[in-house]
This record gives C-alpha cells, sequence and structure tokens, in this order.
C-alpha cells in the first residue's frame, strides 16, 4: 500500500511480483479534497448540500470492487448534473487522473483488512511522543524503543493473523468500521443498490470532509 507517489508505484510495478499494488485510501481522500479546493469549490460545498453529496460520494469510490468504481462515478456525476452542480473540473480530474492515470485496480480498497497506511504515521508519531525530551538518557531510550517495538510486533502479529489489533479505538471509528463492513456485505449480497450503498458510506467520509473545513 504506497500513498500514490509516481516514483514507488513505478519501482513496486516495476519488478514483477505476485503483490498487489494498493493506494492508502486516506491519501486519496486528502487529495481529492486538495483539488477541489484548488479549483475554488470550497465555498461552494460549504452551503449547498448536493454538492457536498457528490464530494463525499466521490471519496467513498474506492470502497467498492473495481469492476463497479467507473459506473459508481458515472452515477455521482449524473447526480451532479441533475441536481446542477457546477463541479465539471473536479469530476474531469477524477476522471482522468484517479480513473485513467492510476487505475481502478489500485484504487479499490474494497474487503482489505486496511485501507490506509496511517499505521506508519502513527508509529512515527508514537516515537516522536516518546523521545520528546531534547536529552535523552541511552538506557531510557532504548527501554522505549524496546516496549514501541514490542507492541508494533504484537500487532503486525494479529494482522497476519486476521485479528482486529488490541490498541484502543474511538467509538466514531469502531461505528464507522462497521458501518463500512455492513454497507459492503449488504451490497455483495444485492440487498442494497449501488447508490445506497454510497449513500450509506458518504456518513463515513463526511466526517472526513466536517475535520478538513474545521
Amino acid at each position: 500500500m504506497t500513498d500514490y507517489e509516481t516514483a514507488l508505484r513505478n519501482t513496486l510495478t516495476f519488478f514483477p511480483s505476485n503483490a498487489r499494488t494498493v493506494g492508502c485510501w486516506f491519501h486519496h481522500n486528502q487529495a481529492v479534497w486538495k483539488n477541489m479546493k484548488r479549483k475554488g469549490y470550497l465555498n461552494l460545498t460549504n452551503s449547498n448540500e448536493c454538492t457536498m453529496k457528490a464530494l463525499i460520494m466521490l471519496l467513498a469510490l474506492p470502497l467498492l470492487l473495481s469492476a463497479d468504481i467507473q459506473r459508481a462515478f458515472d452515477l455521482v456525476r449524473i447526480f451532479a448534473i441533475n441536481h446542477n452542480v457546477p463541479m465539471v473540473d473536479l469530476f474531469d480530474y477524477y476522471q482522468n487522473f484517479w480513473l485513467r492515470r492510476v487505475g481502478v485496480d489500485a484504487l479499490s480498497v474494497n474487503r482489505l483488512p486496511r485501507r490506509t497506511n496511517n499505521c506508519v504515521e502513527s508509529f512515527h508519531n508514537g516515537l516522536r511522543m516518546k523521545f520528546k525530551v531534547i536529552y535523552l538518557n541511552l538506557w531510557i531510550f532504548l527501554d522505549h524503543l524496546s516496549h514501541l517495538n514490542h507492541n508494533t510486533h504484537i500487532t503486525l502479529t494479529q494482522l497476519s493473523n486476521n485479528l482486529r489489533p488490541t490498541r484502543k479505538q474511538t467509538t466514531n471509528v469502531i461505528k464507522n468500521l462497521k458501518s463500512i463492513r455492513d454497507s459492503t456485505q449488504d451490497y455483495s449480497l444485492g440487498l442494497i443498490t449501488m447508490w445506497e450503498f454510497l449513500s450509506r458510506i458518504a456518513h463515513v467520509t463526511s466526517a472526513y470532509d466536517n475535520q478538513q473545513r474545521n
């Protein structure tokens, strides 16, 4: 899983491997949001409910199977047209960059045990928190590093065995994970339509939007 950095992705795809190269869902959302702001649509998304709905549905596309992403994108674009959402440039950007250049196979995080690579950034933050003093005794440093390495090893072992890590998760995170899991299952069983799936997941991605706006 990568951050969509071109050099890194090209390196991984250059060497023959049975591994699948997948992008980070969080960094996808971050890039789409930044592009939306750069194109001057921020005030529109803050004031127009349909514009915001179209945006957060775009952010939900990677949660679908790769075979469904293009059709779902077309649904969202038709919704935007029918509701006079003037974000043509954003939809063109998404089509040209994410669907054509990155590709739906790298974009889809459907049913993956981890949808982001934020665990790496979390590890770095943990290091900063542990070693926040300027002058640190060598033995204290090694003790902190040993504990952090031990905890990380436990987490990696749990993930490799398809177990949920024992670290604490907030109520909202647990709720969102359940919503994604249940919606994905209902959609795969044909209990809900593609549009209903996007509408459900929109409540999950809206939390990211609220964080960015605040």
